[in-house]
Protein backbone atom coordinates (compact mmCIF):
# COMPACT_ATOMS: atom_id res chain seq x y z
CA UNK A 1 0.00 0.00 0.00
CA UNK A 2 2.54 2.48 1.04
CA UNK A 3 4.41 1.87 -2.60
CA UNK A 4 1.35 2.56 -4.14
CA UNK A 5 0.88 5.58 -2.45
CA UNK A 6 4.61 6.61 -3.37
CA UNK A 7 3.82 6.37 -6.88
CA UNK A 8 0.53 7.85 -6.74
CA UNK A 9 2.20 10.74 -4.95
CA UNK A 10 5.47 10.86 -8.03
CA UNK A 11 2.34 10.77 -10.68
CA UNK A 12 0.33 13.46 -9.31
CA UNK A 13 4.22 15.76 -9.19
CA UNK A 14 4.93 14.80 -12.25
CA UNK A 15 1.30 15.69 -13.99
CA UNK A 16 1.93 19.48 -11.44
CA UNK A 17 5.57 20.18 -12.67
CA UNK A 18 3.96 19.60 -16.24
CA UNK A 19 1.24 21.70 -15.76
CA UNK A 20 3.21 24.55 -14.63
CA UNK A 21 6.05 24.25 -17.25
CA UNK A 22 3.57 24.44 -19.51
CA UNK A 23 2.14 27.73 -18.64
CA UNK A 24 5.80 28.83 -18.79
CA UNK A 25 6.52 27.82 -22.13
CA UNK A 26 2.89 29.71 -23.09
CA UNK A 27 4.09 32.33 -21.39
CA UNK A 28 1.17 32.45 -18.52
CA UNK A 29 3.45 33.45 -15.94
CA UNK A 30 1.12 34.98 -13.36
CA UNK A 31 -0.79 31.52 -14.05
CA UNK A 32 2.61 28.86 -13.30
CA UNK A 33 3.47 31.47 -10.38
CA UNK A 34 -0.12 30.90 -8.56
CA UNK A 35 -0.03 27.13 -9.40
CA UNK A 36 3.81 26.78 -8.12
CA UNK A 37 3.20 29.06 -4.84
CA UNK A 38 0.03 26.35 -4.13
CA UNK A 39 2.86 23.76 -4.41
CA UNK A 40 4.82 25.35 -2.06
CA UNK A 41 2.62 26.54 0.54
CA UNK A 42 1.91 22.55 0.81
CA UNK A 43 4.95 21.68 1.00
CA UNK A 44 5.20 19.54 -1.36
CA UNK A 45 8.42 18.60 -3.17
CA UNK A 46 9.76 21.96 -2.69
CA UNK A 47 12.99 22.35 -4.31
CA UNK A 48 11.01 21.51 -7.58
CA UNK A 49 8.45 23.60 -6.77
CA UNK A 50 10.75 26.23 -5.32
CA UNK A 51 12.40 26.57 -8.81
CA UNK A 52 9.53 26.37 -10.56
CA UNK A 53 8.11 29.37 -8.65
CA UNK A 54 11.61 31.18 -8.32
CA UNK A 55 11.46 31.14 -12.57
CA UNK A 56 8.25 32.14 -13.22
CA UNK A 57 8.12 35.24 -10.69
CA UNK A 58 11.68 36.17 -12.35
CA UNK A 59 9.84 35.66 -16.00
CA UNK A 60 6.98 37.91 -14.78
CA UNK A 61 8.93 40.41 -13.38
CA UNK A 62 11.05 40.83 -16.59
CA UNK A 63 7.89 41.20 -18.51
CA UNK A 64 6.49 43.81 -16.32
CA UNK A 65 9.72 46.03 -16.02
CA UNK A 66 10.30 45.46 -19.88
CA UNK A 67 6.89 47.17 -20.58
CA UNK A 68 7.47 49.51 -17.66
CA UNK A 69 10.88 50.96 -19.58
CA UNK A 70 8.91 50.92 -22.66
CA UNK A 71 6.31 53.19 -21.46
CA UNK A 72 9.30 55.32 -20.22
CA UNK A 73 11.14 55.60 -23.25
CA UNK A 74 7.88 56.75 -25.20
CA UNK A 75 7.76 59.86 -22.79
CA UNK A 76 3.85 60.31 -23.23
CA UNK A 77 2.75 61.27 -19.92
CA UNK A 78 -0.72 58.98 -20.56
CA UNK A 79 1.04 55.57 -19.36
CA UNK A 80 1.93 56.76 -15.82
CA UNK A 81 -1.20 55.26 -14.04
CA UNK A 82 -0.28 51.88 -16.45
CA UNK A 83 3.41 52.65 -15.09
CA UNK A 84 1.96 52.69 -11.51
CA UNK A 85 -0.46 49.78 -11.69
CA UNK A 86 2.31 47.39 -13.30
CA UNK A 87 4.67 48.50 -10.16
CA UNK A 88 2.23 47.92 -7.98
CA UNK A 89 1.20 44.33 -9.14
CA UNK A 90 4.62 43.42 -9.00
CA UNK A 91 4.42 44.40 -5.29
CA UNK A 92 1.16 42.46 -5.00
CA UNK A 93 3.05 39.08 -6.27
CA UNK A 94 5.93 40.23 -4.01
CA UNK A 95 3.40 40.16 -1.10
CA UNK A 96 1.79 36.88 -2.01
CA UNK A 97 5.41 35.27 -2.07
CA UNK A 98 6.17 36.75 1.23
CA UNK A 99 4.58 34.23 3.86
CA UNK A 100 6.81 31.27 2.31
CA UNK A 101 10.34 32.51 2.23
CA UNK A 102 13.13 32.29 2.49
CA UNK A 103 12.73 29.26 0.13
CA UNK A 104 15.98 27.15 0.37
CA UNK A 105 16.76 24.94 -2.47
CA UNK A 106 18.53 22.33 -1.44
CA UNK A 107 19.92 21.03 -4.56
CA UNK A 108 21.45 24.21 -5.29
CA UNK A 109 22.15 25.38 -2.03
CA UNK A 110 20.92 28.32 -2.28
CA UNK A 111 17.90 30.82 -1.32
CA UNK A 112 15.36 31.17 -4.26
CA UNK A 113 15.55 34.63 -5.38
CA UNK A 114 12.40 37.03 -5.23
CA UNK A 115 13.22 40.68 -6.57
CA UNK A 116 10.67 43.53 -4.96
CA UNK A 117 9.79 47.12 -6.04
CA UNK A 118 11.74 50.16 -4.00
CA UNK A 119 8.98 51.91 -2.05
CA UNK A 120 10.46 54.87 -3.25
CA UNK A 121 10.15 54.13 -6.38
CA UNK A 122 6.21 52.89 -6.34
CA UNK A 123 5.55 56.17 -4.54
CA UNK A 124 7.14 58.35 -7.06
CA UNK A 125 4.91 56.64 -10.01
CA UNK A 126 2.10 56.81 -7.33
CA UNK A 127 2.26 60.10 -6.92
CA UNK A 128 3.11 60.90 -10.83
CA UNK A 129 0.12 59.23 -11.86
CA UNK A 130 -2.04 61.27 -10.10
CA UNK A 131 -0.71 64.57 -10.97
CA UNK A 132 -1.38 63.47 -14.60
CA UNK A 133 -4.79 62.32 -14.38
CA UNK A 134 -5.56 65.46 -12.12
CA UNK A 135 -3.89 68.09 -14.49
CA UNK A 136 -5.38 65.88 -17.74
CA UNK A 137 -9.02 66.11 -16.31
CA UNK A 138 -8.93 70.00 -15.32
CA UNK A 139 -7.98 70.39 -19.14
CA UNK A 140 -10.48 68.36 -20.35
CA UNK A 141 -13.04 70.43 -18.25
CA UNK A 142 -12.01 73.92 -19.79
CA UNK A 143 -13.28 72.59 -23.54
CA UNK A 144 -16.91 72.67 -22.08
CA UNK A 145 -17.91 69.99 -24.13
CA UNK A 146 -19.79 67.43 -21.65
CA UNK A 147 -17.96 64.24 -23.40
CA UNK A 148 -14.58 65.57 -22.39
CA UNK A 149 -16.27 66.42 -18.58
CA UNK A 150 -17.63 62.27 -18.19
CA UNK A 151 -13.84 62.00 -19.26
CA UNK A 152 -12.53 63.81 -16.47
CA UNK A 153 -14.86 62.86 -14.05
CA UNK A 154 -13.46 58.96 -14.81
CA UNK A 155 -9.82 60.31 -14.67
CA UNK A 156 -10.48 62.53 -11.45
CA UNK A 157 -12.25 58.88 -9.89
CA UNK A 158 -8.82 57.29 -10.42
CA UNK A 159 -7.00 60.12 -9.08
CA UNK A 160 -9.26 59.66 -6.00
CA UNK A 161 -8.44 55.60 -5.90
CA UNK A 162 -4.69 55.99 -5.90
CA UNK A 163 -4.98 59.51 -3.21
CA UNK A 164 -8.58 60.27 -1.46
CA UNK A 165 -9.24 63.99 -2.24
CA UNK A 166 -6.15 64.75 -4.04
CA UNK A 167 -5.92 68.51 -4.00
CA UNK A 168 -9.48 69.39 -4.40
CA UNK A 169 -10.54 66.18 -6.26
CA UNK A 170 -13.92 65.71 -4.69
CA UNK A 171 -15.24 68.85 -5.46
CA UNK A 172 -13.95 68.95 -9.15
CA UNK A 173 -15.74 66.02 -9.21
CA UNK A 174 -19.30 67.61 -8.77
CA UNK A 175 -18.07 70.10 -10.94
CA UNK A 176 -17.36 67.43 -13.76
CA UNK A 177 -20.32 65.59 -13.14
CA UNK A 178 -22.86 68.81 -13.64
CA UNK A 179 -20.93 69.32 -17.23
CA UNK A 180 -21.32 66.19 -17.97
CA UNK A 181 -24.94 65.92 -17.46
CA UNK A 182 -27.61 66.02 -20.36
CA UNK A 183 -30.75 67.93 -19.08
CA UNK A 184 -33.76 67.26 -20.89
CA UNK A 185 -37.17 69.12 -20.87
CA UNK A 186 -40.17 67.54 -21.35
CA UNK A 187 -42.48 69.42 -22.88
CA UNK A 188 -46.27 68.70 -24.14
CA UNK A 189 -47.95 70.75 -26.87
CA UNK A 190 -51.68 70.05 -28.06
CA UNK A 191 -51.99 70.68 -32.17
CA UNK A 192 -55.28 69.20 -32.18
CA UNK A 193 -58.85 70.66 -32.55
CA UNK A 194 -59.52 69.78 -29.51
CA UNK A 195 -59.30 72.04 -25.75
CA UNK A 196 -56.93 70.01 -23.99
CA UNK A 197 -58.59 69.46 -20.28
CA UNK A 198 -56.97 71.33 -17.57
CA UNK A 199 -54.53 69.19 -15.77
CA UNK A 200 -54.13 66.78 -18.66
CA UNK A 201 -50.51 68.60 -19.70
CA UNK A 202 -49.55 68.09 -16.19
CA UNK A 203 -50.63 64.31 -16.50
CA UNK A 204 -48.54 63.70 -19.52
CA UNK A 205 -45.30 65.72 -17.79
CA UNK A 206 -45.30 63.54 -14.69
CA UNK A 207 -44.10 59.85 -15.94
CA UNK A 208 -42.00 58.32 -13.89
CA UNK A 209 -39.17 60.35 -14.64
CA UNK A 210 -36.47 58.83 -11.97
CA UNK A 211 -37.42 55.59 -14.14
CA UNK A 212 -35.89 57.20 -17.41
CA UNK A 213 -32.79 59.38 -15.76
CA UNK A 214 -29.43 57.59 -15.99
CA UNK A 215 -26.16 58.52 -14.69
CA UNK A 216 -25.41 61.12 -17.46
CA UNK A 217 -29.18 62.08 -18.54
CA UNK A 218 -31.86 63.98 -16.35
CA UNK A 219 -35.26 64.79 -17.33
CA UNK A 220 -37.00 67.48 -16.08
CA UNK A 221 -40.81 68.07 -16.65
CA UNK A 222 -40.09 71.94 -15.44
CA UNK A 223 -37.77 74.24 -16.78
CA UNK A 224 -34.99 75.32 -14.71
CA UNK A 225 -34.08 78.51 -15.68
CA UNK A 226 -30.48 78.01 -14.39
CA UNK A 227 -30.14 74.49 -16.43
CA UNK A 228 -28.95 74.76 -19.96
CA UNK A 229 -30.94 72.11 -21.91
CA UNK A 230 -29.21 70.51 -24.60
CA UNK A 231 -32.42 67.93 -25.60
CA UNK A 232 -36.40 68.36 -25.50
CA UNK A 233 -38.99 66.09 -25.92
CA UNK A 234 -41.75 67.29 -27.26
CA UNK A 235 -45.19 64.99 -26.44
CA UNK A 236 -47.25 67.03 -29.64
CA UNK A 237 -50.90 65.89 -29.15
CA UNK A 238 -52.83 65.63 -33.03
CA UNK A 239 -56.07 64.33 -31.93
CA UNK A 240 -57.96 64.45 -28.88
CA UNK A 241 -61.66 62.88 -29.20
CA UNK A 242 -64.12 61.87 -26.56
CA UNK A 243 -67.86 60.58 -27.57
CA UNK A 244 -70.69 60.06 -28.92
CA UNK A 245 -72.50 59.04 -26.34
CA UNK A 246 -74.41 55.65 -27.18
CA UNK A 247 -77.31 54.02 -25.81
CA UNK A 248 -77.94 50.53 -27.14
CA UNK A 249 -80.95 48.52 -26.45
CA UNK A 250 -81.33 44.94 -27.00
CA UNK A 251 -84.10 42.74 -26.09
CA UNK A 252 -84.50 38.89 -25.98
CA UNK A 253 -85.97 36.18 -23.94
CA UNK A 254 -84.80 33.35 -21.38
CA UNK A 255 -87.23 30.23 -21.42
CA UNK A 256 -86.73 27.21 -19.19
CA UNK A 257 -88.55 23.86 -18.94
CA UNK A 258 -89.58 23.46 -15.68
CA UNK A 259 -91.96 20.61 -13.59
CA UNK A 260 -95.76 21.17 -13.25
CA UNK A 261 -97.34 18.55 -11.76
CA UNK A 262 -98.42 14.98 -12.68
CA UNK A 263 -100.67 13.39 -14.49
CA UNK A 264 -102.11 9.60 -15.39
CA UNK A 265 -100.58 7.62 -18.42
CA UNK A 266 -103.46 6.57 -20.17
CA UNK A 267 -103.51 3.01 -22.60
CA UNK A 268 -104.78 3.23 -26.63
CA UNK A 269 -108.69 3.14 -24.94
CA UNK A 270 -108.00 5.79 -22.17
CA UNK A 271 -108.26 4.32 -19.81
CA UNK A 272 -105.44 4.18 -16.82
CA UNK A 273 -102.45 1.91 -17.02
CA UNK A 274 -101.18 0.07 -14.07
CA UNK A 275 -98.00 -1.16 -13.05
CA UNK A 276 -96.87 -4.73 -12.00
CA UNK A 277 -98.65 -4.10 -8.58
CA UNK A 278 -101.51 -2.93 -10.02
CA UNK A 279 -100.89 0.78 -8.90
CA UNK A 280 -101.86 3.87 -11.20
CA UNK A 281 -99.16 4.69 -13.29
CA UNK A 282 -98.08 8.73 -13.10
CA UNK A 283 -96.04 10.65 -15.21
CA UNK A 284 -94.52 14.11 -14.16
CA UNK A 285 -95.99 17.15 -16.35
CA UNK A 286 -93.58 20.07 -17.51
CA UNK A 287 -94.29 23.55 -18.98
CA UNK A 288 -92.07 26.25 -20.48
CA UNK A 289 -91.91 29.63 -18.65
CA UNK A 290 -90.23 32.36 -19.94
CA UNK A 291 -88.95 35.82 -19.32
CA UNK A 292 -88.23 38.92 -21.21
CA UNK A 293 -84.97 40.59 -20.68
CA UNK A 294 -84.45 44.81 -21.94
CA UNK A 295 -80.93 45.25 -21.73
CA UNK A 296 -79.70 48.64 -22.24
CA UNK A 297 -75.92 48.94 -22.94
CA UNK A 298 -74.09 52.30 -22.34
CA UNK A 299 -70.64 53.37 -24.48
CA UNK A 300 -68.48 56.17 -24.68
CA UNK A 301 -64.62 56.35 -25.94
CA UNK A 302 -61.93 58.71 -25.55
CA UNK A 303 -58.87 58.40 -27.92
CA UNK A 304 -55.44 60.59 -27.53
CA UNK A 305 -53.29 60.31 -30.66
CA UNK A 306 -49.86 61.62 -30.38
CA UNK A 307 -45.93 61.89 -31.72
CA UNK A 308 -43.32 61.79 -29.54
CA UNK A 309 -40.49 64.11 -30.71
CA UNK A 310 -36.62 64.24 -29.99
CA UNK A 311 -35.11 67.59 -30.20
CA UNK A 312 -31.62 68.66 -29.81
CA UNK A 313 -31.01 72.48 -28.14
CA UNK A 314 -30.67 73.44 -31.93
CA UNK A 315 -34.22 72.58 -32.66
CA UNK A 316 -32.76 69.77 -34.90
CA UNK A 317 -35.49 66.54 -34.81
CA UNK A 318 -33.50 63.70 -33.83
CA UNK A 319 -36.92 60.90 -33.51
CA UNK A 320 -40.31 60.88 -33.80
CA UNK A 321 -42.26 58.66 -32.75
CA UNK A 322 -45.78 57.71 -33.11
CA UNK A 323 -48.17 56.88 -29.86
CA UNK A 324 -51.73 56.73 -28.80
CA UNK A 325 -54.05 55.72 -26.07
CA UNK A 326 -57.71 54.72 -25.52
CA UNK A 327 -60.04 54.74 -22.79
CA UNK A 328 -63.69 53.28 -22.46
CA UNK A 329 -66.43 53.64 -20.81
CA UNK A 330 -69.36 50.74 -21.02
CA UNK A 331 -72.33 50.73 -18.38
CA UNK A 332 -74.78 47.75 -18.39
CA UNK A 333 -78.43 48.05 -17.14
CA UNK A 334 -81.29 45.82 -17.64
CA UNK A 335 -84.91 44.94 -16.43
CA UNK A 336 -86.97 41.98 -16.63
CA UNK A 337 -90.61 41.12 -17.78
CA UNK A 338 -92.34 37.84 -17.34
CA UNK A 339 -91.42 34.77 -15.15
CA UNK A 340 -87.67 35.55 -13.30
CA UNK A 341 -87.27 31.97 -13.00
CA UNK A 342 -86.64 31.62 -16.48
CA UNK A 343 -83.78 33.88 -16.29
CA UNK A 344 -79.94 32.58 -16.90
CA UNK A 345 -77.22 33.27 -14.58
CA UNK A 346 -75.71 35.53 -17.14
CA UNK A 347 -79.15 37.03 -17.29
CA UNK A 348 -79.77 37.59 -13.47
CA UNK A 349 -75.82 39.46 -13.28
CA UNK A 350 -77.21 42.03 -15.53
CA UNK A 351 -80.15 43.10 -13.70
CA UNK A 352 -77.85 43.80 -10.85
CA UNK A 353 -78.03 47.31 -12.31
CA UNK A 354 -81.72 47.97 -13.40
CA UNK A 355 -81.28 51.85 -14.03
CA UNK A 356 -78.64 53.70 -16.64
CA UNK A 357 -75.67 55.35 -15.58
CA UNK A 358 -74.76 58.70 -15.87
CA UNK A 359 -72.12 59.11 -18.86
CA UNK A 360 -68.82 60.36 -17.56
CA UNK A 361 -67.84 63.96 -18.21
CA UNK A 362 -65.79 64.29 -21.81
CA UNK A 363 -63.26 65.85 -19.75
CA UNK A 364 -63.01 63.10 -17.27
CA UNK A 365 -62.82 60.03 -20.22
CA UNK A 366 -59.92 62.30 -21.94
CA UNK A 367 -58.11 62.49 -18.56
CA UNK A 368 -58.07 58.66 -18.18
CA UNK A 369 -56.95 58.50 -21.77
CA UNK A 370 -53.73 60.33 -20.46
CA UNK A 371 -53.45 58.02 -18.18
CA UNK A 372 -53.18 55.33 -20.10
CA UNK A 373 -50.80 57.10 -22.58
CA UNK A 374 -48.09 57.74 -19.67
CA UNK A 375 -46.58 53.85 -20.23
CA UNK A 376 -46.61 54.63 -24.00
CA UNK A 377 -44.83 58.16 -23.52
CA UNK A 378 -42.24 56.66 -21.18
CA UNK A 379 -41.81 53.21 -23.45
CA UNK A 380 -40.72 55.67 -26.34
CA UNK A 381 -38.24 57.74 -24.66
CA UNK A 382 -36.78 54.48 -23.33
CA UNK A 383 -36.15 53.33 -26.37
CA UNK A 384 -34.44 56.06 -28.09
CA UNK A 385 -32.94 57.88 -24.58
CA UNK A 386 -29.86 57.18 -26.25
CA UNK A 387 -30.33 59.68 -28.44
CA UNK A 388 -30.12 61.91 -25.98
CA UNK A 389 -26.51 61.61 -24.31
Amino acid sequence: MKKIFLLFLAVTLLDSCSSIQKELRKGNYDDAFTKALRRVRNNEGKDKYGLLLEEAYAKAYARDMQQINFWKKTGNPVYLENIYNTLDGIRQRYILVSPVLPIHITSKNRDAVFQNINDNDLIDAKTKAAEYLYTHAMKLLETKNRFDARDAYNELLRTNELYPNFRDTNAQLQRAYEAGLSHVILQVANLSETVMPVGLEKELTTIDLIGLNSFWVKFDEKADTSVYYGYRVLVKLSRIEAGPEQVLKNKYTDSKKVEDGWEYVLDAKGNVMKDSLGNDIKTKKYKTISCDVIETVQKKESTIGAVVQFFTANNELIQSVPVSSVANFQYISATAIGDLNALSDASRAKLQHTLPAAFPMDTDLIMQAGENLKPFIKSAISSYVTLLR
